[in-house]
């Protein structure tokens, strides 16, 4: 049994919010441990419960999970109401004004974080079919929808999106279609 668990268990009587729970503790700790930017110092003892409140509250985005590492489990919204923030914040150990800082930096570490390289835009085929001078897009606009449609169905960790995949579908179907030059 890996460290925590047991505690986890503890707080969890839901086996739903137990397995989430366990999945974002990981996660929790490998993103808020030394040299990380978000460092709970004496306070990552209030993990666990925090970990539990958050997996019986919120849901984590696949492609957040997909992004740290391929073996975590997709995490859905519970909202059971498994562990409440009182009980957390009993089960923590913490002051309550130190439980709400250490569960703001876990949520911005974990739930919320910063994105960079590969950001969202506002981004459009449109868009990239101007920049390209591409005169047909009237009746590519159609295909390149069938296309990140394909791609969503095939695998769903792609976010349609994303400045990157919205660019290789672009490519792809003008490339597809022989639609030069680009």
């Amino acid at each position: 049994m890996p460290p925590n668990d047991h505690l986890l268990k503890n707080f969890c009587d839901k086996t739903e919010t137990l397995v989430q729970a366990q999945v974002l503790l990981r996660l929790a700790q490998t993103k808020t441990g030394p040299g990380s930017g978000h460092e709970l110092g004496s306070h990552t003892t209030g993990l666990p419960a925090i970990c539990s409140y958050i997996a019986s509250q919120r849901h984590v985005l696949r492609s957040e999970i997909s992004r740290i590492t391929e073996s975590f489990t997709v995490l859905r919204r519970l909202n059971n109401g498994d562990v409440t923030r009182s009980d957390a914040q009993i089960f923590s150990c913490l002051k309550p004004k130190d439980f709400e800082k250490v569960l703001n930096i876990v949520q911005t570490a974990v739930i919320e974080p910063k994105r960079h390289g590969r950001q969202r835009t506002s981004i459009t085929y449109e868009n990239i079919m101007e920049r390209y001078k591409i005169t047909m897009g009237e009746r590519l606009l159609p295909w390149m929808h069938r296309v990140e449609g394909a791609l969503l169905k095939s695998d769903r960790r792609y976010d349609p999106e994303r400045v990157d995949v919205r660019c290789a579908v672009f490519f792809w179907t003008c490339s597809a279609v022989e639609v030069w030059p680009i």
